[in-house]
């Protein structure tokens, strides 16, 4: 069960091997889903869901309504859920290319500190149907330059109700960049008393924490820990992960 659980950690967004990457990529690509122009219609198209900034601008009402639908998206217990909402809202941000923009600003000009929950994540999306619907619950934790990435597993198939846990840095590496550094990980089951927040970190000097942590340090791949940021506002953000080159966006709770 370790070991699957490692596996599983891989998939938080910052770990991976590169000779999985390729496939992985391919199979998120052909997975994703996006929205015709009104957020909700239920009308499908697939599409490589990487947002196009090449359009013409959207107007400010477009904008308004897209920061708004994702504000106030009700989220369930998977990210898998939001998705064929969202995409399109997340393409309409990012065409955005009004002066007052936040594109414009640098990310050093908005607060980060707080509780990022995670709207959109195609790779996590793809995983969920690869693990027979297992679900994704995605949070950063950000306190200055220190964070936390908790990612609750739960399953209605497989024995996977846990806490993905991860700790270390994050840091402005550039006008329009973030990035991080993990440096702590460890897995908690989830028990009733924990399914709405991860319990406390853990003592990880011993027995299967150790080795959690130790692997997990081992298989964080700094080079691929810079995120470029591509829209963000006081409450939402929208940024690249080049490794499998999607698009996940975070709302601040």
């Amino acid at each position: 069960m370790t070991s699957s659980l490692i596996v599983l950690l891989a998939l938080n967004g910052v770990w991976g091997k590169i000779d999985a990457r390729r496939s992985f990529l391919r199979g998120v690509r052909s997975s994703a889903l996006i929205t015709s122009s009104k957020f909700a219609s239920p009308t499908l198209t697939r599409a490589t869901p990487t947002p196009d900034r090449s359009s013409a601008s959207a107007n400010v009402e477009d904008i308004t309504s897209a920061r708004e639908f994702i504000r106030n998206l009700r989220l369930g217990s998977n990210i898998a859920d939001s998705d064929k909402t969202v995409a399109n809202a997340i393409n309409t941000l990012l065409q955005d290319k009004s002066p007052s923009n936040a594109v414009d600003k640098t990310i050093s000009d908005f607060d980060w500190n707080g509780s990022w929950r995670v709207v959109y994540a195609p790779h996590l999306s793809f995983a969920s149907q690869m693990l027979l619907g297992t679900k994704f619950d995605v949070e950063y934790a950000i306190d200055d330059e220190t964070m936390q990435s908790n990612v609750r597993v739960t399953s209605d198939i497989l024995p996977l109700q846990y806490w993905l846990c991860s700790a270390g840095s994050v840091t402005s590496a550039g006008p329009r960049d973030c990035k991080i550094k993990f440096n702590e990980f460890w897995v908690e089951p989830l028990t009733r008393a924990t399914i709405d927040a991860p319990p406390p970190k853990p003592d990880l000097s011993g027995g299967n924490r150790f080795l959690i942590n130790a692997m997990g340090k081992l298989g964080f791949l700094e080079d691929l820990a810079l995120f470029p940021v591509l829209w963000m506002d006081e409450s939402l953000c929208v940024f690249r992960f080049p490794a499998l080159n999607v698009v996940i966006a975070a709302r601040k709770e």
